[in-house]
């Protein structure tokens, strides 16, 4: 299937023949590819329900801290162990930004006296959250190794 008849079945207009065209027309220049085979999710589907880890911090902000981090660190690498492929570094880096912002939060919300500053969070970042890196090999790699 081409692009212009993918477009015309998505938007059911008929699609201009070039990229100036499409624009023109009100059309994005790349469609989300949401059933794409990769590691990715769906960007439209990205704030489509509320963060679980968020609700959880909420839950356990009681605990120590070292015992909230020994915990977030297993959901990063379990997180890590699934989406850290090839290609989406940045996204690996971004959820674990979000929990450490979501994790600041949470500790704010111990007392009514002080806000955690993002001094002291990065610290404490540092010191409990592993740091990304990409923990898959491109296919190639793969398939070379396993069939020399």
């Amino acid at each position: 299937m081409d692009v212009n008849s993918l477009l015309a079945e998505v938007g059911g207009r008929a699609a201009p023949e070039n990229l100036a065209g499409l624009r023109a027309a009100g059309w994005r220049a790349s469609l989300p590819l949401c059933g794409a085979v990769s590691a990715r999710g769906c960007g439209s589907r990205a704030g489509a329900r509320p963060s679980p880890v968020k609700a959880e911090l909420m839950r356990r902000r009681r605990l120590p801290v070292p015992e909230q981090g020994r915990w977030l660190a297993s959901v990063i690498r379990g997180h890590e162990a699934y989406y850290a492929v090839p290609g989406n570094a940045e996204a690996v880096q971004a959820f674990r930004y979000h929990v450490t912002r979501h994790w600041r939060f949470a500790l704010s919300r111990r007392s009514q006296k002080n806000r955690v500053t993002w001094e002291r969070m990065s610290r404490l970042a540092r010191r409990h959250l592993p740091t990304t890196r990409i923990r898959h090999p491109w296919p190639e790699a793969r398939f070379a190794a396993r069939y020399p």
